[in-house]
């Protein structure tokens, strides 16, 4: 059995700190964060969308937030469904 609330805290704090590390190579290498976005959407032209700042700090924080709690919400209901199903 996984333990849910440990696993979500978990899969939360690494999300959270992956986009931390974005946000903070948007600030210092924004061609490379746009190179390997583009990379990764084969045959989208991303050029469209690209936008000519990064986001503030205030906005960054809004985003690590809200992808933190979304996060262990959906992690937390994976592990419990997963530990039902598991039985």
């Amino acid at each position: 059995m996984i333990k849910s609330i440990p696993f979500a805290n978990a899969a939360a704090v690494v999300a959270v700190g992956l986009s931390f590390i974005c946000w903070v190579l948007t600030l210092v290498a924004p061609d490379l964060v746009f190179g390997i976005a583009s990379s990764w959407s084969h045959m989208i032209n991303l050029d469209v969308v690209r936008l000519a700042t990064t986001a503030t700090f205030g906005e960054a924080l809004i985003g690590f937030v809200t992808l933190g709690v979304v996060t262990w919400v959906v992690v937390y209901a994976f592990s419990e469904a997963y530990n039902r199903l598991a039985k």
